[in-house]
């Protein structure tokens, strides 16, 4: 993958992905600052989190105990007995009490410490980190943030934390330890297929769903033309679009790919991948039962351009189908990204 992507562009791809495109730009972040993507993602969470502060951290009720003289609470005998309660005339309450001890907190401070330990934040972005964790006494992370993950429940009344959260997910999926114990590197977030794939693929369906109104934009589930003889039909997986654009005469099936090498060679040539031909052409055909504009629906492969590779702009026919195959280049002015992604479903 081409890595001059700009740091910016980077920024905006992800706020489309996690539909935080608003609430992203509006932190107004000197992007300039950040001269890499690890250092990018630092400063983005840091100011999310001075918001967070500044709005008011999230509490949840936990159980504490106390040596109480009255009662209070809940009071548990077993400790209280064993402490001589009617000696030192004290009982052991268990209390709930609100606290900024909870998951989102603890997944925050832990994604803050380890960013002070990753060798590749510049020794600026660690100093805006540290009075930050000063409001974050209160709280005592002693689990990863992977665990921490698996136990998260985001309500409305957390609701707030979700781009702070999507930042720490992130931050901890591209992190990698190093030999010196304790501390940590970042790898190439954009190199690693699996990431990217579904965020490319979110930030393209947010993107028209955000961006126009021509289309109505969804994911649309198709129906296998399968039935069981004695198997379990549930075994069968659901095939789903990626994005699916529809107006009152026109149906658009996309299917958005992040791939290093988006062409593969066949016999000292290079070929569309047959995989991604096929998957855009079983939706079609399936789709031609629906009748009316989707049954001569148009499908679209987008890839990112890479630079080792020619560009794509291909236009081809399948049964009565118009199939088109594209790459997006990421490297340039992100008004001629947006510019691109309009004129490749006919939108001015």
């Amino acid at each position: 993958m081409n890595n001059a992507i700009p740091v910016q562009n980077v920024y905006y791809l992800f706020l489309y992905a996690w539909n935080k495109f608003q609430e992203g730009k509006s932190l107004n972040l000197n992007l300039e600052e950040s001269p890499d993507i690890p250092n990018l993602f630092s400063n983005i969470l840091t100011n999310s989190v001075k918001r967070l502060i500044k709005r008011g951290l999230h509490k949840d009720y936990r159980t504490i105990t106390k040596e109480l003289k009255y009662i209070k609470g809940k009071i548990n005998f077993p400790l209280s007995i064993k402490n001589n309660f009617e000696k030192s005339g004290k009982i052991v309450c268990e209390l709930d009490e609100l606290s900024i001890d909870c998951i989102p907190n603890k997944i925050i401070k832990r994604t803050l410490q380890y960013l002070l330990t990753n060798k590749e934040i510049e020794s600026k972005t660690k100093q805006n980190i540290k009075p930050i964790l000063k409001y974050l006494d209160d709280c005592n992370p002693t689990e990863s943030v992977s665990s921490y993950f698996g136990q998260l429940r985001l309500t409305n009344n957390n609701y707030y934390y979700k781009f702070a959260l999507n930042l720490c997910s992130l931050i901890n999926k591209i992190q990698l330890p190093t030999n010196d114990k304790g501390t940590f590197l970042f790898k190439d977030v954009l190199e690693d297929e699996t990431i990217m794939s579904d965020i490319f693929e979110t930030f393209l369906r947010n993107f028209y769903t955000i961006e126009q109104n021509q289309y109505e934009v969804s994911r649309d589930k198709l129906k296998w033309d399968i039935s069981s003889q004695g198997g379990d039909i549930g075994l069968v997986p659901v095939n789903i679009t990626d994005i699916t654009l529809r107006s009152s005469n026109k149906t658009i099936v996309i299917d958005a790919k992040y791939y290093k090498d988006p062409l593969v060679l066949y016999r000292g040539k290079k070929k569309i991948r047959q995989e991604h031909l096929r998957q855009i052409t079983s939706y079609l055909d399936n789709l031609e039962k629906r009748g009316g504009p989707d049954s001569t629906a148009e499908g679209m492969l987008i890839y990112p351009e890479v630079k080792h590779q020619q560009k794509l702009h291909e236009t081809y026919t399948w049964k009565k189908h118009k199939v088109s195959i594209h790459s997006i280049d990421l490297n340039q002015p992100w008004q001629k990204i947006h510019r691109d992604l309009f004129g490749l479903v006919g939108l001015m």
